[in-house]
Parts: C-alpha cells; structure tokens; sequence
C-alpha cells in the first residue's frame, strides 16, 4: 500500500505573534499621531502669526490715518480757490509720510516693524506693511481717512459772484457814486466723502473751512481692504 503524500503539521499562531503585530501597529499609530499633533501645532503657530501680523498692520493704518487726520485743519487753513487744491494742500502726493509717525509708534507697541508707509491724498489711502518680531509673518493693510480730498465738490449752483450788488446810487452832489459795501461772505457745503462747511470770503478769494477740527475729532478712520 502506497503512502499518501505527508502532511506538514500546521503551525497555529501563537500568542505572542499576535502581540507583535498589535505592538508594532500601536507604534506605527504613535509615530503618525505624533507626526499629526506637530504638524497641527506648526499650522496653528502659522496662522496665530499670520493673524497676529494682520490685526498688527491694520492697527497701523488706522493710526496712520488718524494722523493725516489731525493734521488737515493746519493743512488747508490758507484756504482754496478751487475743490482740486485741497489734495495740493495735503501735501499733492501719491506717497506721502504724513501720519507714518503714528502708524511707527503703534507698530512698534504691537511689537512690530512697520516696512513701508505711503498715503495718497488724491485717493485717501494710506498703505501699510508690517512685519512680527523675528520676522515670523508679514502683512499689509490699506485704510481711508474719510476726508476724502481727492472727491470734495461745491454745490452746482454756487457762484463766487453772489448776488448782483444793490445800485451803488450818487453822492451828496450827485457827481461821484456812493461807496459800495464789500460782497458779504458766503457759506455753503463742501463734499468730500462728507459734508463739511465753508465759506467763501471775497476779501482773500478763497474757501475757509468752518469748524473742521471739532468735525474730523469725530470721524473715525476705516480699513479698506
């Protein structure tokens, strides 16, 4: 009688392989959970900077924006002619530095480094950009004064003219007129992103703001982007 083919016993798995393998999943698990909470804290560190270095550059372009501010009433005190000399007035710039010592001076209690500063006057923007302590994020913001210098307008229908002067009549022996008052002062609104009251005094031929200090002490700046 021939013998069948012999049969290997089988090889029944052990406890201890079993532990093996789960020790070796459970480390594996470990090594990627681990990899994952410090990748999770690199991204939470990155966007606490980021957004560190954002609320840090908006701060100063609103500082740097009530700094142009405060500094209109001086500005366009001579007065003007036409609306489009006011921007002139401000400094007649695309880039200008007015206000960039506020804009330093908040930066700098934040922590941070303000890189560039320019404010347009024809436009109302002041530009910004910061950088955090150690340089770990960088960011830019533009704000708007609301004063806005480039925009201001008189009403269509004022006239520096006035209205037409009284018969200047004769005097006391009829041969040489009489004097003639001087045109009176005229008031009227300016338009610039906001009204503002001015009047116009023919002894100089020019606008003059009324009571624009109290005025601006009340406008707050307004990031725009």
């Amino acid at each position: 009688m021939t013998a069948g083919p012999s049969r290997r016993p089988r090889r029944r798995p052990r406890r201890e392989d079993g532990l093996t393998v789960v020790g070796a999943l459970l480390i594996f698990g470990l090594i990627a959970l681990a990899g994952g909470i410090v990748l999770t804290g690199q991204l939470a560190v990155a966007t606490s900077e980021g957004a560190g270095a954002q609320h840090g550059a908006d701060a100063a372009a609103l500082a740097g924006a009530r700094g142009v501010l405060d500094g209109v009433p001086a500005d366009v005190a001579p007065g003007f002619l036409l609306p489009s000399d006011i921007p002139v007035l401000l400094g007649g710039g695309r880039c200008l530095q007015k206000g960039i010592v506020d804009a330093t001076r908040l930066a700098q209690e934040n922590g941070d480094t303000l890189d560039s500063y320019c404010y347009d006057a024809f436009r109302d923007e002041v530009r910004v950009e910061v950088t955090t302590r150690d340089n770990a994020a960088r960011a830019a913001a533009t704000a708007a004064t609301t004063f806005d210098a480039g925009s201001c307008s008189l009403p269509t229908d004022f006239s520096t003219d006035g209205p037409d002067p009284a018969d200047p009549g004769e005097g006391d022996d009829g041969d040489e007129p009489g004097d003639t008052p001087p045109p009176a002062p005229q008031r009227t609104v300016l338009d610039c992103g906001l009204k503002f009251p001015v009047v116009f005094t023919p002894a100089d031929n020019r606008f003059h703001f009324v009571g624009l200090e109290a005025i601006l002490a009340d406008v707050d700046p307004r990031l725009t982007r």
